[in-house]
This record gives C-alpha cells, structure tokens and sequence, in this order.
C-alpha cells in the first residue's frame, strides 16, 4: 500500500540523514522529493526492494559529490528538494532541519 510504502521512504531516509550525521552534516527532505522517492523507488514487481538503489543513485551519491568537492561538510545543514526530477541540495539554518528529524523520529 501507499501507507507502507511512505514508512519504508521515511525509514531509508533517516539512515541517509543519521549517516551524514556522523559527517557532522544535518540533513532534511522536503516533501516533494519524499513523494518523489516513494513513486519512483517502488516497482510494482519488486515491490520496495528498489527503493534503496534509488535513494543511492539519486540521493547519496549527489551528496557524496557535494562533500568530495567541498560544497558542504561537517557543521553544514542541509535540505534536499527536488527539481526537474532531480535532488538538489540547498544549505539552510538548522532550525529548518531541526523539525523534520522529529518527524523521522517518529517513525522508527
């Protein structure tokens, strides 16, 4: 179902955002791009077994390209939107990241 699709999303994300965290990196997912990772990381085949190639290709290796060239590191924070299908990673105050990861909490 949609529902546990959403849940599955929440739960990858939040390893993503616990493993930048190690990095010194706050990271936050908007809403378009979590509504985006949901419909394109489930196969009606596979089911979510893609999700996590998905989130890698689109999400982590964007990232890890922003701190390999220097375009973020530790003490940054961070928020992952989405734009012509694409993550984009745009640096923000950490109080608007701050209410997301309670959020993410959640879900656990």
């Amino acid at each position: 179902t949609p529902e546990v699709i959403r849940r599955i999303v929440e739960i990858q994300l939040t390893r993503v955002s616990e493993r930048m965290s190690k990095k010194g990196i706050s990271i936050g997912f908007s809403e378009p791009l979590r509504q985006f990772v949901a419909e394109k990381g489930y196969d009606s085949r596979y089911g979510a077994r893609p999700l996590k190639r998905f989130i890698e290709s689109k999400i982590l290796n964007p990232l890890a390209g922003e701190v390999v060239s220097g375009g973020m590191g530790a003490g940054d924070s961070v928020l992952v939107d989405l734009s012509d299908g694409n993550a984009v990673f745009k640096k923000v105050s950490r109080q608007q990241i701050a209410p997301r990861k309670r959020v993410l909490a959640k879900v656990k």
